[in-house]
């Protein structure tokens, strides 16, 4: 619940500003997605497991060249053993970020924010995570119409709670996690596209890497 209240108090500062006639430009996009999480067991070996879920994100432009943005995605896994349990994955993020470079349909912004992810574990186990980051995007228009557009940013400090069943919470400790997007969008229709999306995730001491595919529609205005 605490995640929605953040995605409706971001959604919430951008629409103000859009209806006072601040907001430059206002965008909402959401797509539904597909992939697998690769888990590196050491001993073990990998372990892959398939997913499902959807993205949605709001951004808009507050003042010239200065962007906030907010994005949620869910993401679900099912092992084969573990019968009909699910394993579900939450991860919300906000950003503020300046456009340092703009060429022609080409620009260039940086910034940082506030990331949080969550992950529920079939037999219950829950693993919580949080921190800031840095943050690095690029839009480029090719052609008329469609529009590539790419972010990676990094957490080199997230701080992390496990609490298994039956067990309680492990002391905090910290990791570092890596998150790119790159979505491809063609417009079919006044302030209405379609896009495509990849977006990876991964943890470096856990090693743990998600990566979802799919499409969704943007609406821009």
């Amino acid at each position: 619940m605490r995640r929605v209240w953040v995605m409706a108090l971001i959604l919430g500062i951008v629409l103000v500003f859009s209806s006072l006639g601040l907001a430059a430009s206002f965008s909402a996009d959401a797509s539904y997605l597909l992939g697998k999480v690769t888990v590196d067991g050491e001993d073990e070996g990998e372990d892959k497991f398939d997913q499902w879920g959807f993205m949605v994100g709001v951004s808009g432009e507050l003042y010239p060249n200065v962007v906030l943005d907010g994005r949620f995605l869910n993401a679900s896994e099912k092992a084969e053993e573990a019968g009909d349990a699910v394993a579900t994955q939450t991860m919300l993020s906000g950003a503020l970020s300046y456009r340092l470079l703009q060429e022609g349909d080409f620009e260039v912004l940086v910034g940082g924010g506030y990331q949080t992810y969550n992950r529920k574990g079939a037999e219950g186990d829950v693993f919580n995570a949080a921190g800031i980051f840095g943050k690095l995007s690029l839009a480029l228009r090719p052609v008329d119409k469609m529009m590539l557009v790419g972010d990676v940013s990094y957490a080199p400090s997230f701080k992390y709670t496990i609490e298994g069943v039956g067990v309680g919470a492990e002391p905090e400790d910290s990791d570092a996690f890596l998150t790119g997007r790159v979505s491809l969008s063609y417009q079919v229709m006044d302030q209405l596209s379609v896009q495509a999306t990849v977006i990876r995730t991964s943890f470096k001491e856990h090693k743990s890497v998600n990566l979802l595919y799919g499409g969704g529609v943007v609406l821009t205005f």
